[in-house]
């Protein structure tokens, strides 16, 4: 089945508002659980996900990784990649 330009938008645009209407649903849900829980529970919460998040900078910050160890072409473009990257960079740092 084809779809056009505008039909391509349409369904993107419904996909959004259903994302959007599932995300909301899922704040409102963890907002109220969070307001039924004691707050010293949510204090602890809180501090068990802050530190799995430092645990986790600390992690990917200290922690050494190999080369991806891609080929041929997929080497290339992500050489590509790079490279309009550091001259997006170069082009923000002028102005």
């Amino acid at each position: 089945m084809a779809v056009g330009a505008a039909g391509a938008a349409t369904v993107t645009t419904a996909g959004a508002a259903t994302a959007a209407r599932w995300t909301r649903l899922g704040a409102r849900a963890r907002a109220s659980w969070a307001v039924r829980m004691r707050t010293a529970t949510l204090y602890r919460v809180l501090a068990v996900l802050m530190v799995c998040m430092a645990v986790a900078l600390v992690a990917t910050h200290t922690a050494y990784l190999e080369g991806l160890g891609l080929e041929g072409p997929v080497r290339v473009a992500d050489g590509q990649a790079d490279q309009a990257k550091e001259d997006a960079k170069d082009t923000l740092r002028r102005h």
